[in-house]
């Protein structure tokens, strides 16, 4: 947990936004909602958790395609999402705020795919980056407006998909 805290020490976080929708590491108990949320603010760092509004798994059967990946324009136009980014924006405007996932490589995650993505579309001037154990936290590329792409999830994620490790493991 030190290591963890230390990156967003060294980003200047204030807030982690956790944004999974199943607060809980299969793989590192320390991550799991309650005894990260403890470790963090004893760090004297907040934690929210934003998963039911700005998760990347929804539990709604139609917010998935046949291929078993999430619909992020169906997620995107629920009005629990546009409270969970309203909510995000607001605590953005006053802190330095981290999403947090289980994904490790943004270019798969929600944190840029969805979340991201919907800063861009509503034209919100955020900068987000990609923090790793590097050297530099790594600018975050979202999907390009003149790029025509299926907004959606890089894999299948449906209830009936067993978990996976993330990329980092």
């Amino acid at each position: 947990m030190g290591r963890f805290v230390g990156l967003l020490r060294g980003a200047g976080v204030e807030v982690v936004a956790d944004v999974r929708s199943l607060p809980f590491s299969a793989f590192a108990g320390q991550f799991d909602r309650v005894p990260l949320r403890r470790s963090l603010e004893g760090a004297g760092l907040d934690y929210v958790f934003l998963g039911r509004e700005l998760g990347g798994r929804p539990a709604e059967a139609e917010m998935y395609d046949e291929q078993g990946r999430v619909r992020y324009d169906a997620v995107a136009a629920t009005a629990r999402f546009e409270a969970g980014l309203a909510r995000l924006v607001a605590g953005a405007r006053r802190y330095r705020v981290a999403l947090m996932c289980s994904e490790e490589d943004p270019a798969e995650c929600h944190r840029s795919l969805l979340v991201g993505e919907a800063l861009r579309r509503a034209g919100l001037p955020v900068s987000l980056r990609h923090i790793r154990a590097g050297p530099q936290p790594e600018q975050l590329r979202i999907v390009d407006p003149g790029e025509a792409v299926l907004w959606r999830s890089a894999r299948s994620v449906s209830p009936g998909t067993p978990l996976q490790a993330s990329s980092a493991s």
